[in-house]
C-alpha cells in the first residue's frame, strides 16, 4: 500500500504547484517529501526508511525553496565509505568491551554527484561544471559527529564522520543513523 500512497501525495504535491503557480522540479520535490518524511515511534528504522510522508511539511518546503527549482541539475550523489582503505556503501561499526578501545573511530564519507551522460549541449557542461550545493548536514544520533556545513562542487567532496565508541546511547545491539544534508 505503500507505493500508491506516496504516488498519491507527489500528485497532491505537483498538483497544489501547479495550482498555485510554485516552481517546481522533480529533484526539488523528492528533497521536500525526503527532508521532512516522519518517522514512526515503534517501527524500526530499517523498516520504514526516511518514515512518513507529510504532505504540508513538503509543500511548506516547495514553496519556501521554490527558487532552487530551475537551477537544479540533474544529478544523482554517490556516497562511499572509506574505513582503513576498504570502500563501503554504510558503516558496519561493532564494539567490543573486551578490546580495551573505548573512544571514537573515524570514517572518511566521499560524495561525488554523478550526471546523466544524455545531455552533453555546452549549456548543460556549463551548468555542471559551475554545479555549487552549500549542504547542511544533520546527524541522526548524538553518538555521530559531522561537520555543520560543507560546500559540495562537481567533483565531489569528503567529510570525517566520527562514531563515539563509548557514548552512552551506545548498548550492544543494531543501531542505525543517518547524516541528512
Amino acid at each position: 500500500m505503500s507505493s500508491p500512497n506516496a504516488s498519491g501525495c507527489i500528485a497532491l504535491l505537483i498538483s497544489a504547484c501547479k495550482a498555485e503557480g510554485v516552481p517546481y522540479s522533480v529533484n526539488l520535490i523528492k528533497r521536500a517529501v525526503l527532508h521532512t518524511a516522519v518517522r514512526v515511534d515503534g517501527v524500526s528504522i530499517l523498516k520504514q526508511g526516511w518514515g512518513m510522508i507529510h504532505v504540508c511539511a513538503a509543500w511548506e518546503y516547495l514553496k519556501k525553496h521554490s527558487s532552487a527549482a530551475n537551477d537544479d541539475v540533474d544529478c544523482h550523489f554517490r556516497i562511499r565509505v572509506m574505513n582503513n582503505g576498504v570502500v563501503n556503501r554504510g558503516i558496519y561499526h561493532t564494539v567490543d568491551p573486551n578490546d580495551g578501545q573505548n573512544g571514537t573511530d573515524k570514517y572518511n564519507v566521499q560524495i561525488h554527484p554523478t550526471f546523466p551522460s544524455h545531455d552533453t549541449t555546452p549549456e548543460m557542461q556549463t551548468r555542471r561544471i559551475e554545479a555549487e550545493w552549500h549542504v547542511n548536514l544533520v546527524a541522526s544520533h548524538d553518538w555521530m559527529v559531522c561537520p555543520e556545513h560543507m560546500v559540495l562542487l562537481h567533483g565531489g567532496k569528503s567529510f570525517a564522520l566520527r562514531i563515539v565508541s563509548n557514548h552512552v546511547d551506545l548498548v550492544a545491539g543494531v543501531h542505525v543513523g543517518h547524516v541528512r544534508g
